[in-house]
């Protein structure tokens, strides 16, 4: 997945756990002024991120942290799917899916 994203031009932090991740947030998303739009990690290792983390990275207007679906989640049981599926709900006033 990570040379998907480098291969798009995006830059990469690979971290391995919830810790790790935390770590990397704080010095990217959780600062004022952050030069990022969007950050996108996935569910498996944002289901490991601290529950106050996940609550101030969700009031920030930027960047967005979007969990994804990793190949390591079973089908139905995303909870990053029915949240991307939420936020485009509240852009678009529907449900698309």
């Amino acid at each position: 997945m990570v040379l998907l994203y480098k291969a798009i031009g995006a830059e990469v932090f690979v971290v391995s756990s919830g810790a790790e991740a935390e770590v990397a947030l704080k010095k990217i998303a959780l600062v004022d002024n952050s030069e990022y739009a969007v950050v996108f990690i996935e569910e498996s290792v944002y289901a490991g991120i601290r529950d106050d983390i996940q609550e101030r990275l969700t009031k920030r207007p930027l960047p967005s942290v979007i969990p994804v679906p990793s190949g390591k989640t079973e089908k139905g049981k995303s909870f990053s799917l029915k949240r991307l599926s939420h936020i485009v709900e509240k852009a678009v006033g529907t449900d698309i899916s």
